[in-house]
């Protein structure tokens, strides 16, 4: 999933790519907002710039020439996954209301 910018929008933290993590499934995105949140460049999957071409064409070839790549990032998205939820979100946002003590 390859988000652009937008004149009055931009990528929010890309809670799709952990979904997909979550699955085992390696994924490419681009440096936007805030993916890079959400996606460890060459650990959960492959981060590009936005516009490059050519590292794009790349990143897709190199997933599809190699398998154990895939499985290595799908994997690694497994596991970061599993360290975000939504009670941990809400804690970390609102650690002062006596309502999550």
């Amino acid at each position: 999933m390859t988000s652009m910018a937008a004149k009055s929008s931009v990528e929010g933290f890309g809670l799709v790519y952990l979904e997909a993590g979550r699955h085992q499934l390696p994924v490419l995105a681009h440096r936007i907002g805030g993916v890079e949140d959400a996606v460890v460049h060459g650990q959960t999957g492959l981060l590009v710039d936005p516009g490059d071409r050519t590292e794009l064409a790349s990143s897709i070839s190199d997933l599809l020439a190699d398998p154990d790549l895939r499985a290595r990032l799908g994997e690694g998205g497994y596991r970061r996954a599993a360290t975000f939820s939504w009670e941990r979100t809400a804690r970390s946002l609102f650690t002062d209301l006596e309502c999550l003590n």
